[in-house]
């Protein structure tokens, strides 16, 4: 169950940067403070998430992440990769091969969600416009 608030928490992260990062990099910790968050849960996970390319981590005193792509190219799938990464298998018999093929089709539900739909039913403007800034 804790994976399932995790993701919930860093979907919400993700979210949030989309929204504020703009000019500037969100720091973790201004993250954690805004989701009433310690200020260090969710590193790893984002830090996986620069990993995986969908979150850029910006060094310096202005420093922190910002989206490495269009939040309309991100979805529910790739942020659940991250926290997924972070989990040990626990198993492999019959009960864990079930639970594989429903996670496969819990997959495919949320590759159909983006960050730019959530950031739209948050309220946050019109849909992104293309920007290939680096």
């Amino acid at each position: 169950m804790s994976g399932n608030v995790k993701f919930a928490h860093l979907i919400e992260a993700i979210v949030y940067i989309a929204i504020n990062a703009k000019p500037n990099a969100v720091r973790g910790t201004e993250i954690c403070n805004s989701l009433k968050l310690p200020p260090r849960y969710l590193e790893n996970s984002l830090q996986e998430l620069v990993h995986r390319g969908v979150l850029r981590s910006v060094r310096g005193p202005k420093g922190g992440y910002v989206l490495a792509k269009e939040r309309r190219n991100i979805t529910l799938s790739d942020i659940y990769e991250a926290v997924k990464a972070e989990d040990k298998p626990a198993g492999d018999n019959y009960v864990w091969t079930a639970l594989k093929a429903a996670e496969e089709k819990f997959r495919e539900e949320l590759a159909k969600i983006t960050v730019e739909s959530l950031c739209l039913k948050a309220g946050a403007g019109t849909p992104q416009k293309a920007d290939f800034t680096i």
